[in-house]
């Protein structure tokens, strides 16, 4: 079977996409997979990248038109869309995170102009599946889309991420404490580094590793705390610090999903994070980790009040499994099991994926 892959953009900068081409299901091949297909690992190019999509998304803005794009004339059986719609004679299945990536500029899907579109096109003959990430994504579409056929076309399919084959051996005189994010504001890389500065005030014998493009005046500030502070790297060097980190600490309470999770969770990582859009399906807590409430409203930029409040509850659970190694254990082989096993698995992915798209050309 041979799919093509649809994006807005020149490439899908997401991990969804880097672990789908990386590992296709049996006898599906990817036609337009080639070496462009990576994740951005240079802060200055997902910088550039950053405001290149800003301008696009501002001009789409004022065009208030959603991400609609024209298939290549090729020969394939199915065009799987990657954030966006396409108009065509060919099958085409979807997946989406949030119902607002149809279109470059969030507002965009919810204008009455956007929305006709986006439904227009959902209900189109040869539109034949919506694949949400998580049931909150489908329930994100169906909210603002309300109706019967469109639900009928929804199937929620997990994202999967390739389990770490080796041992894992974790140092048990340290622990070490790990945040990971390129988007460092909105993955709430201040709350993260303000826990771990806590935790250091308790504890001689943990290390504190962030690995985001944090602003210098942070930096300066932070590293002087004892948290070794670093660039965005290559994947291949990001697996070295899963492998040896026993806590993802991660509030990430702006996310609509986050890869880091499943890649913290892939390494047997227990995992502290914020309550959040489908958080509660990826992580389960006290399961895989904790998934901390909190009170609204809450700002990435800076430490108030509210903010100040959900350190203190990161704070807590931090050294709940720093002074309890056999929990912290068990959770990371929970979440191991999930991405070995479970619903974040590469073979129940492409299980699933395989009879999609099968179903999809019967029609």
């Amino acid at each position: 079977m041979k799919v093509y892959l649809c994006y807005p953009w020149k490439f899908p900068d997401s991990p969804y996409y880097k672990y789908l081409l990386k590992y296709p299901p049996e006898n599906v091949k990817y036609v337009n997979s080639s070496s462009k297909f990576k994740v951005i690992s240079s802060s200055k190019i997902f910088k550039i990248n950053n405001i290149v999509k800003n301008f696009a998304r501002a001009f789409m803005s004022f065009l208030e038109f959603p991400n609609v794009i024209k298939p290549p004339e090729i020969d394939v059986d199915l065009f799987h869309c990657a954030h966006c719609l396409v108009k065509g004679t060919k099958p085409w299945v979807v997946d989406i995170e949030h119902y607002w990536i149809f279109s470059s500029s969030g507002k965009i899907s919810y204008s009455q102009t956007g929305k006709g579109i986006i439904k227009k096109l959902l209900l189109s003959k040869t539109c034949k599946k919506i694949l949400p990430w998580t049931k909150a994504a489908e329930k994100s579409l169906l909210e603002v889309i309300q109706d019967r056929e469109i639900k009928e076309k929804t199937q929620v399919l997990y994202p999967a991420v390739s389990y770490f084959t080796k041992k894992i051996k974790k140092n048990q005189k340290k622990s070490i404490l790990l945040f990971v994010a390129r988007r460092f504001w909105g993955k709430g890389g201040l709350i993260a580094l303000e826990v771990m500065k806590e935790i250091l005030r308790f504890y001689e014998d943990v290390e504190c590793i962030c690995i985001s493009p944090v602003p210098e005046r942070l930096k300066k500030h932070y590293s002087r705390c004892g948290i070794k502070i670093l660039d965005l790297m290559p994947q291949s060097e990001l697996m070295k610090f899963y492998e040896r980190a026993d806590v993802l600490i991660y509030p990430g309470f702006s996310d609509t999903f986050g890869f880091a999770l499943l890649e913290a969770m892939a390494f047997g990582i227990a995992i502290i994070t914020a309550n959040g859009f489908a958080r509660k399906e990826i992580v389960e807590n006290n399961k895989g980790g904790f998934v901390i409430e909190f009170k609204q409203p809450l700002s990435c930029y800076k430490l108030g009040k509210n903010e100040k409040e959900l350190v203190e509850k990161f704070v807590e659970k931090t050294k709940e499994l720093i002074e309890n190694p056999k929990i912290r254990k068990k959770m990371g082989k929970h979440n191991l099991f999930l991405i070995n096993k479970g619903k974040f698995s590469i073979k129940e992915r492409n299980k699933r994926l395989v009879e999609i798209y099968e179903s999809c050309l019967k029609r």
